[in-house]
């Protein structure tokens, strides 16, 4: 299974990704699961410097995020 198999996804280009976040996914307090929005941070990362490896993620999120469209925007400078 990939990730947008999970996750549906498109890439509107070489640094923006949209990603649509379903209620299956939310939390126990409601708005998607932080997890979630790592991964999806971490998807759009991984495609914007495909030569490096991920050591860890620092992710914090001051408030939930409703379910719906995400949008991720990466540097340009990455590669």
């Amino acid at each position: 299974m990939k990730f947008a198999d999970c996750i549906p996804t498109t890439r509107i280009s070489e640094t923006v990704w949209r990603f649509e976040l379903q209620d299956a996914l939310n939390g126990g307090f409601g708005g998607t699961n932080g997890g979630v929005l790592a991964a999806i941070c971490l998807h759009a990362a991984r495609h914007a410097a495909p030569a490096h490896t991920p050591a860890g993620i620092d992710a914090r999120f001051v408030r939930s995020f409703p379910p719906g469209v995400a949008q991720v925007q990466t540097k340009d400078n990455l590669k």
